[in-house]
């Protein structure tokens, strides 16, 4: 039996059913987000108060501390101490969460204003696929016009291209090189046609194709296609040297690690007027950025040494050397002048280096500033080698500490702001340089007087009314910056350096990866290569050179007594 329809009326409380229904759900869903709110409303409430009562604790806590006189009842109050900053920072965590990053959230007005970065496109990829073309033509089957039947014809010049890429397996390959014997029929005499071309050492069994290519694998490769000359890529190998072995016996070739590192050392051998040229080079450039890195000399015999990889870089050169030490003497060397023509490669009576030098605040460096004009440094008879420079410091350094301590719940986002306010009128100049066409120095340098400095004296106010204990987290980033702050604010009166050494933090990248993969080297003679090979492969990379073919290139005019810089 069939049901009888339902009226309008049915229909009509049906849906209003449904309705209230929802409407009842929602009244339900609106008091218990009105209860969260409430309960959330009481914990911040009890968490804000917690906080009040734990600063109160430590600054009554760091009196004490301050007047204690012997040393258990000192300890006893740092444990405390301790313990109570710990739980601050654990209230700061769960409150605003944790990042592994040292960058703090913005607000949504921040994110707006953010500029974004464009890639630099001023140089070309280093690296130009080559090109193989094939014509596709229409097979004979297919006929004619499919409309009218008459024969097709070629449309001279035009076609549509595919470009397909496809790879090739490398492949090592034997020259094989017959020198013909001559002999006299009359007197007996015999000589030999020379030999092959292009080895590194002499009678040797290597072509410098094949080191070359140690080298590159080794150190970093260039940069991919798709991305800017300079930045880092994926195309970075950093195999160590019994990896490329057993890649080489998988192709064929049988090699021990012993006669790949001497025809390495034996290609340096070569190219090291190349990498005197470059330092001679980049002691005559107006700032440099220097950083150190630990470089590992591991000993046949058991334990290692630390030594310490020093770079010299200012955005087209890129100069790297190992030293045993980071003291004063040490690091003098890197910015001595010379009066050595390396083949005609610099200039005779290359003066110590009298730019600015950019660093992380080393100490080593402030001890070198201005050694030429003070005559605090004695160590070259000759006073033109000693070095002059200014030196100049790295406000993200500053901020680090800071950082630090705005985690433990130091009171610090004032100063943290006042940086990013730096940052953000550096990108407001070059903003306007873009625009107007104006120069990049004067707009920069302008802001800088203008704007930057107030910043930069608000900041030093700032500091110079806190007063936290000496060896808390806030205390020591205190320390830091007024010991640096003569250093820090250089920029200002320069403007064609940074306010930061980020740019000798990203050149030390390359050697650290590669550090990571092979620890270090085993001689003094690995140390040299290493530090010969990335000097090379850096600098081709700022150039915009492919490092593998600059190589080949490099080592036959090196052949022929001639200085092939990239």
């Amino acid at each position: 039996m069939s049901k009888s329809p339902k009226t309008s009326r049915q229909i009509a409380r049906e849906l209003y059913d449904k309705q209230q229904k929802k409407l009842d759900a929602a009244e339900k869903n609106l008091d218990a987000a009105s209860k969260e709110i409430t309960e959330l409303k009481g914990q911040l409430s009890s968490y804000e108060q917690e906080i009040h009562l734990l600063l109160e604790r430590i600054k009554l806590l760091v009196l004490k501390l301050a007047h204690a006189e012997n040393r258990p009842e000192q300890m006893a109050l740092k444990l405390e101490l301790k313990s109570l900053q710990e739980q601050l920072s654990r209230h700061a965590t769960e409150k605003f969460g944790s990042s592994r990053s040292e960058r703090r959230r913005r607000t949504d007005k921040e994110e707006k204003k953010r500029k974004k970065r464009k890639a630099d496109t001023s140089k070309p990829p280093a690296v130009q696929l080559p090109i193989d073309e094939f014509i596709q033509k229409r097979d004979e089957e297919e006929g004619g016009c499919p409309r009218c039947g008459e024969d097709m014809h070629e449309v001279e010049g035009k076609t549509t291209d595919h470009d397909v890429k496809y790879a090739i397996r490398r492949q090592i390959r034997i020259r094989r090189h017959r020198s013909q014997h001559y002999r006299c029929n009359c007197c007996g005499t015999t000589r030999v046609a020379p030999g092959p071309e292009g080895l590194v050492r002499k009678n040797g069994k290597y072509d410098v194709s094949l080191i070359a290519m140690a080298a590159v694998d080794k150190c970093p490769r260039a940069p991919s296609l798709d991305r800017p000359c300079g930045q880092f890529t994926l195309f970075q190998f950093h195999l160590p040297i019994e990896r490329q072995i057993v890649k080489l016996r998988q192709e064929g070739l049988r090699v021990t690690n012993q006669t790949l590192c001497d025809q390495l050392k034996a290609l340096v051998g070569w190219l090291n007027p190349i990498y005197y040229a470059l330092h001679a080079e980049i002691l005559t450039a107006p700032y440099v950025h220097f950083d150190l890195s630990s470089w590992r000399l591991m000993s046949n015999k058991g334990g290692s040494k630390l030594w310490q990889m020093a770079s010299l870089s200012n955005g087209d050169v890129a100069w790297f050397s190992i030293i045993p030490k980071k003291n004063k003497k040490s690091l003098a060397h890197l910015f001595k002048g010379y009066k050595v023509n390396w083949r005609e490669a610099s200039r005779e009576g290359v003066l110590g280096h009298d730019g600015i030098v950019v660093s992380d605040g080393e100490s080593g460096i402030h001890a070198l500033e201005r050694a030429r004009s003070r005559e605090s440094l004695k160590i070259w008879e000759d006073d033109s080698k000693t070095p002059d420079f200014l030196s100049a410091g790295c406000l993200p350094h500053a901020r680090r500490g800071l950082f630090h301590a705005e985690k433990l719940g130091y009171p610090v986002g004032e100063c943290l702001d006042d940086i990013a306010e730096i940052y953000a009128l550096e990108d407001e100049a070059e903003e306007i340089a873009e625009k107007t066409g104006e120069p990049l120095l004067e707009v920069r340098k302008r802001i800088r007087d203008t704007k930057s400095r107030a910043v930069m004296n608000k900041i030093w106010r700032w500091v110079d009314k806190q007063s936290p204990p000496a060896k808390s987290s806030f205390g020591r980033a205190m320390g830091y910056i007024r010991r640096q702050w003569k250093y820090l604010t250089v920029f200002l009166d320069h403007p064609e350096i940074p306010p930061d050494n980020n740019h000798a933090e990203r050149e030390l990248r390359d050697p650290v990866l590669g550090r990571k993969n092979h620890y270090g080297s085993r001689s003094v003679d690995g140390l040299h290569i290493a530090e010969v090979l990335y000097t090379l492969i850096r600098t081709c990379i700022h150039r915009g050179v492919e490092p593998y073919e600059y190589l080949l290139r490099a080592f036959r005019a090196a052949q022929a007594g001639q200085v092939l810089l990239p």
